[in-house]
């Protein structure tokens, strides 16, 4: 399990997601995967009730990565937690999660 703090300004204009956290796997990152090659799932399972994140899956110098996004702008002062599960996918069956508690802590402050 692992823990990461981010402090995040309130109510900032989005006129897209702000790509806040990313998750690196040890997943190659195959544009089409090969039988019984490893593949990872990213799947949000707590955050705010307005639904301000995402998770967006990704290639990075030939891994995969997860994305974590802000969509939605909040306003602070909040302190949310955003719990992420990293799937890693073989054969069709989860061979193991690893689990991403991300503390966020929205300031009173636009700065």
């Amino acid at each position: 399990m692992t823990h990461t703090s981010l402090s995040l300004p309130t109510f900032r204009d989005f006129s897209q997601p702000e790509d806040i956290v990313f998750l690196r796997t040890v997943a190659p990152a195959n544009p089409a995967p090969l039988p019984g090659a490893t593949d990872v799932f990213f799947d949000i399972l707590a955050a705010d009730d307005q639904q301000s994140f995402d998770v967006e899956k990704r290639s990075h110098q030939g891994i995969i990565i997860g994305v974590v996004r802000q969509v939605k702008p909040i306003i602070g002062p909040r302190d949310l937690v955003v719990k992420v599960a990293m799937n890693y996918v073989k054969a069709g069956v989860i061979s193991h999660r690893n689990i991403v508690v991300v503390h966020v802590f929205i300031s009173e402050f636009w700065f």
